[in-house]
């Protein structure tokens, strides 16, 4: 038998996967919408060298001037965040990496490290 710890534990697990999925959901439509805007069917040629061109500064003013917090990407940015927030993210951090990361995407600038394999050794 369940006891009422467990219960609500997983009540909990399965309101917070449903939102998870819901939210991961909205990042994609937000994402695939805003990329149809850029780059439509049949658009110019000159958009796929001006749009990430003016879409990386742009994202970077952004989050220089807007979302100091949301910088960087990853686990290490989020656990800093953590540490420097006492267990804490501010929702505009949350909002501005959501935003600022699909419209990256939208413009078609990569985003992490970059490895560079020579084919020369």
């Amino acid at each position: 038998m369940i006891g009422c710890e467990e219960q609500v534990f997983l009540i909990l697990t399965l309101v917070i996967g449903a939102i998870v999925g819901l939210i991961v959901v909205a990042f994609i439509l937000l994402t695939e919408r805003f990329g149809a805007r850029l780059y439509p069917a049949g658009g110019a040629g000159w958009r796929r060298v001006l749009i990430p061109t003016i879409g990386s500064p742009g994202m970077g003013y952004l989050l220089f001037r807007f979302f100091l917090d949301a910088r960087g990407s990853g686990v290490p940015q989020t656990k800093a965040a953590l540490y420097a927030g006492e267990g804490r993210i501010p929702v505009k951090t949350i909002l501005g990496k959501f935003f600022c990361t699909s419209a990256t995407l939208a413009c078609g600038i990569p985003l992490g490290r970059a490895i560079m394999r020579s084919s020369c050794r």
